[in-house]
């Protein structure tokens, strides 16, 4: 039996708890990724509030995916780093301010 027919027929045996255990994993990651926001707060104005934070790529080139996206999929933690770390975490004002030009990275 190939790898994908065992994988088929085992979520579909067992359909509750690998939705369990993936909402329970996702759920996990997010709380993970909050804490860390909270920890690094808005470079500009130091708001540490996780719900109030993005994450603002610094050079648009290097970016391969939105880390929000990450979160949402199946992506590790250190795939989901690896994204955040070409990012600053900047409250969403000060966001809104930089993309306005009224704030600028140094």
């Amino acid at each position: 039996m190939c790898v994908s027919k065992r994988d088929r027929a085992h979520y579909k045996k067992h359909k509750v708890e690998v939705k369990k255990a993936q909402k329970l994993r996702l759920t996990r990651m997010r709380d993970r990724y909050n804490m860390w926001k909270s920890q690094q707060g808005c470079c500009f104005c130091f708001e540490t509030e996780a719900c109030c934070l993005d994450l603002h790529h610094v050079d648009p080139k290097e970016k391969d995916i939105n880390v929000s996206s990450l979160l949402k999929t199946r992506y590790s933690w250190e795939r989901l780093m690896e994204e955040a770390n070409k990012c600053v975490v900047i409250c969403s004002n000060c966001h809104r301010k930089l993309h306005a030009g009224l704030l600028a990275l140094s």
